[in-house]
């Protein structure tokens, strides 16, 4: 297999032509998202720069270790083709 199954941050953000700091605050509104449909937390609790990534359905990360942390390369291009497929 040349392409690598999972796939770091920065390349994540590369794939989808968006920063590392973009990835990370919509993995992070995944989490919220979570918490929100739990009714662990509401939209108010939400952090002013992730609230605009609610919804996203970006891909969660996987942790391999402690620090390492890495991302399965056919979510985040099923993620690419279902965004695009909305039209957004």
């Amino acid at each position: 297999m040349s392409e690598k199954a999972l796939v770091t941050i920065t390349d994540a953000a590369k794939i989808i032509s968006m920063s590392r700091a973009t990835v990370y605050r919509m993995i992070q509104a995944g989490d919220y998202d979570q918490q929100i449909a739990q009714g662990k937390k509401s939209k108010e609790d939400v952090p002013q720069a992730i609230r605009g990534y609610l919804g996203c359905r970006f891909p969660r990360m996987i942790r391999l270790g402690p620090r390492c942390v890495r991302l399965n390369r056919a979510e985040v291009e099923a993620w690419i083709a279902s965004r695009a497929s909305q039209g957004v």
